[in-house]
């Protein structure tokens, strides 16, 4: 019928018509967002990006958050990706807080991580009295995991056995220690 190809021009003019006033309003709201990179992580990440690009590299959450975006690597745990589980999750503070060395390297066996990232900050009495390690509720399993520990395995890693040493980070092998 005549009708029908001006009912279909109309809503097609209402719908390009809605589009038009959709993005007038809402395009000048949206807001840019730009991801910074703390100075003393920078040389970190370009030493991960060198990397072979199939590993596996565990450490803490916030850092490991800008390694899949500036160096394109696989990370075990970051505070985007918190939501692997709760065992994952408890299983890596177990092993970047243990004592001893055969946690560590079990943890790296069991998830078939190749590299910790280890910030040396996060073993200073200073810094485990801030009791602020992870968001909850896994910062309450790690305070008390923590409670009353002052010897760390990774806190003692020799600076000759690591991959990267930045100004406070550093990169260890960890299923290489067979």
């Amino acid at each position: 019928s005549p009708s029908e190809p001006s009912s279909t021009r109309s809503s097609r003019i209402a719908w390009l018509v809605y589009v038009l006033v959709l993005l007038v309003v809402f395009v000048p709201r949206m807001r840019s967002y730009t991801v910074t990179v703390a100075h003393a992580e920078r040389p970190l990440l370009d030493y991960v990006a060198s990397m072979p690009k199939d590993v596996l590299i565990a450490g803490d959450p916030e850092v490991m958050s800008n390694i899949p975006l500036f160096a394109r690597r696989s990370v075990f745990l970051s505070s985007e990706i918190s939501y692997v589980g709760e065992e994952r999750v408890r299983d890596f503070f177990a092993a970047y807080y243990a004592e001893r060395a055969e946690d560590v390297y079990g943890f790296c066996q069991e998830y078939g991580v190749d590299y910790l990232v280890v910030n040396q900050d996060h073993f200073t009495e200073e810094y485990l009295a801030e009791e602020a390690f992870f968001y909850s509720p896994y910062n309450e399993y790690i305070v008390d995991y923590v409670a009353g520990r002052t010897d760390f395995f990774l806190a003692g890693i020799p600076m000759d056995e690591v991959e990267f040493a930045g100004a406070r980070l550093f990169i260890w092998e960890c299923l290489s220690q067979d």
